[in-house]
């Protein structure tokens, strides 16, 4: 499950339309496969995209998009500067450093198994200038996260990085005693980088998956979404810098910090950071707390009522999206039946019609019926009056001709 994707940051557009920024914002992502996230493309040209990936082939795809400010590196990273074991696996977006040997094949247009790979530590990238300070880290490497972080010690302290998001889990090993998070939060707390988000997906032990394979429940009524059986398995994490919080309470974080201060661009850049992640009250309290700091560069009272503005869409926690997924059945459905509601009305209407021009034409008839037989009883009273005179003169002898009256 993905962190929170705002889908319409009015403030972050603002910035960008009125060029409030006056230096990139600079994200680096480790484990790029697939490309950005599509919240970045709200930065604009103001984004400096720097995609890392030890997998040659997903590299030269990204190339070949040939986006401006993105730069991709066909390099793995770690806490080394050497060559090391890669497995790709069919699943590509599961291969990893650590795990099994990968069966040769291939997946598409990328070659499994395993290989020999370049790594290098983000440190010693950085002190060859091939990359510039980061203002957004995120990390999906498979299990490998920590140390890539412990190879970015230097760099992440000289960034002063504002947040990372990280793919992490609370399982122990023989790797990580203490749990894979907390070898995560070992590296970043240093960096006064600590929880702002997170979100999750369950994942049933796998006895219990494979039993409900072969006698699966039974579908849920349509207003009962199904139940998740399962622990959180793999969490992504968003950590951040706390400015308001270091400010009110500076004895609460290591006393040496990152070496960068906080300016201008770098406030706005984490207000910037905090909205597109959907936590619009941090960035508000950074206006809040700092507005002599942002003031000479642009509107703090419209800044903070753009940050009021709601996102119009709820968090993707697991069983919340079950029950979305069932609210917009209920929906379609409704739709369908509103749909087929509306036809029946339209059919009605045009039946009603042709039953008035029925009941229009069939008083006509009727009043024409009632004008024949008005004229007819006429007739008939006529002709009895005749036949009443014929036989009274009959019976007295009179002479009846045929046209006596």
């Amino acid at each position: 499950m993905e962190l929170y994707h705002h889908p319409d940051p009015v403030f972050t557009k603002w910035i960008v339309a009125e060029r409030l920024l006056q230096e990139p914002f600079v994200v680096v992502d480790v484990g790029c496969q697939g490309g950005e996230h599509a919240r970045w493309g709200y930065l604009g040209e103001y984004l400096e995209f720097h995609g890392f990936d030890p997998i040659p082939e997903v590299i030269e795809t990204l190339r070949r998009e040939n986006a401006p400010n993105r730069h991709y590196h066909a390099v793995g990273l770690g806490n080394a500067d050497d060559d090391r074991l890669f497995h790709v696996y069919s699943d590509t977006f599961s291969s990893s450093f650590l795990g099994e040997i990968a069966v040769s094949g291939l997946s598409g247009s990328i070659a499994t198994g395993s290989r020999l790979v370049q790594i290098r530590k983000l440190d010693t990238l950085y002190a060859q200038d091939q990359i510039p300070p980061a203002d957004h880290i995120k990390l999906d490497c498979e299990g490998f996260e920590p140390e890539v972080l412990r190879g970015a010690r230097q760099y992440l302290r000289a960034s002063g990085v504002l947040s990372a998001a990280v793919e992490t889990n609370f399982n122990i090993s023989p790797i990580f005693a203490l749990t894979h998070f907390h070898a995560v939060l070992t590296e970043m707390l240093p960096h006064r980088l600590h929880l702002a988000d997170y979100n999750f997906d369950r994942v049933a032990r796998p006895a219990y998956a494979a039993a409900l394979m072969r006698e699966p429940w039974p579908e849920p009524p349509p207003d009962k979404p199904p139940f998740l059986p399962g622990s959180p398995g793999t969490h992504n994490v968003l950590l951040c810098r706390d400015f308001v919080e270091e400010l009110a309470n500076p004895h609460h974080f290591p006393a040496e910090g990152p070496e960068r201060p906080l300016t201008t661009d770098r406030l706005i850049k984490a207000m910037i950071g905090f909205e597109l992640h959907g936590l619009m009250d941090w960035a508000y309290a950074l206006a809040e707390t700092f507005p002599d700091l942002l003031q000479p560069r642009l509107d703090v009272l419209k800044a903070k009522r753009l940050l009021l503005s709601p996102p119009g869409e709820l968090r993707y926690y697991p069983d919340l999206v079950k029950c979305i997924q069932a609210i917009d059945q209920q929906r379609r459905r409704l739709e369908s039946c509103a749909g087929r509601y509306h036809e029946q009305a339209r059919r009605l209407t045009e039946l009603t019609a042709a039953l008035d021009d029925q009941a229009r034409r069939l008083d006509e008839r009727t009043r024409d019926l009632m004008r024949v037989t008005k004229f007819l009883r006429r007739f008939e009273g006529e002709t009895l009056l005749q036949r009443i005179r014929r036989t009274v003169r009959g019976r007295l002898g009179l002479r009846v001709t045929m046209w006596d009256d």
